[in-house]
Parts: structure tokens; C-alpha cells; sequence
């Protein structure tokens, strides 16, 4: 069967040159895309340890830290669709990452909690994550790392408040 193509011509487009006016915004993006790409991940992490789903690590970032306690808020919390979110959380039990009980004051509900070896995991996760840092900041001077830490906070804290805010029209 033969591919479909939309614009036989597209393959010979240039590219769009689009910049973002702000270079701190262009590498905020391209620091994000590494982050949560499933290659990065794998080389932060044991893979073996975790399913191999993009969400998996971001899920057990959002579950270890309390950010999600139950699947709706584990959906918020991975800016995914409830049947995005279920299938990472049947990911992560059949893995024996995170378990699932009723919850404790509305029976129709779920909470989600980390097993024993789900708890090692983030253990793991964070450990990992702070060696990264020393790894990347290891030429920089103390004043400099406490000015990266107290920007990257204030920068979070807005964005933060924007992502809580009205949605855009």
C-alpha cells in the first residue's frame, strides 16, 4: 500500500525561523525537551527498574513528592488525560513501584502509594538527580550555584502562579 502524503513538496520546505525573542526562554525549552525525553531519563535511572513509558519517571517524581496522591491528581500533576494517568499507574504496579487502596474517607476514590521498592526508586531518583547537579555545576563557584538555586525558585514560584491562574482565551 502506497504512504499517504499530504504535500509531496513538504520535505524541501525551509525551516521556519522562528526564535524565540528571549534566549533564556529558548533554553528553558530545550532544557525541558532533554529532561523529559525517554533517552535522558534512561541515563539518569536505572531503565530496567521502571516501565518504559515517558510518563513513568515524572509519575514517580509526582507520587514520592505528594503531588499526587490519587490517579485525577496524578493525571494534573503529568498534564495527561485520566487514561493517560491509569495506564502509568497499572504501569508502575505491575512494575511493584506503586500500589492502590481505597481511600480513606470517600470509598469511590483511590490513593496511590510507593512500595517498599517504589520508595527505593526515589531514592534512587533523587540520589541521581543531585549527582547530575554536582556533575553540572562542578566548575561553578559557590555564589554562583546560590544565584542559579534563587533564580530557578523565583522563576518556578511565577510560573507556578501562571499555570494556577485563569486559562488563556
Amino acid at each position: 500500500m502506497a504512504r499517504k502524503l499530504d504535500e509531496p513538496q513538504a520535505a524541501d520546505a525551509p525551516a521556519l525561523d522562528l526564535p524565540y525573542r528571549s534566549a533564556a526562554l529558548a533554553a528553558i525549552i530545550r532544557l525541558m525537551s532533554t529532561f523529559s525525553s525517554a533517552r535522558f531519563q534512561r541515563q539518569v535511572v536505572d531503565a530496567r527498574a521502571l516501565p518504559d513509558d515517558p510518563n513513568a519517571l515524572p509519575a514517580l517524581f509526582a507520587i514520592s513528592t505528594g503531588q499526587a496522591r490519587t490517579p485525577t491528581a496524578l493525571a494534573a500533576a503529568l498534564h495527561c488525560s485520566p487514561a493517560t494517568a491509569s495506564r502509568v499507574i497499572e504501569s508502575l504496579a505491575a512494575y511493584g513501584i506503586v500500589v492502590r487502596a481505597p481511600h480513606p474517607d470517600d470509598r469511590r476514590s483511590t490513593v496511590l502509594a510507593l512500595t517498599p521498592a517504589g520508595r527505593a526508586q526515589a531514592s534512587a531518583l533523587f540520589a541521581a538527580g543531585d549527582q547530575l547537579m554536582e556533575r553540572l555545576l562542578n566548575d561553578w563557584s559557590a555564589d554562583d550555584r546560590a544565584d542559579l538555586q534563587r533564580l530557578l525558585l523565583r522563576f518556578a514560584a511565577a510560573l507556578d502562579r501562571e499555570a494556577a491562574g485563569p486559562p488563556v482565551a
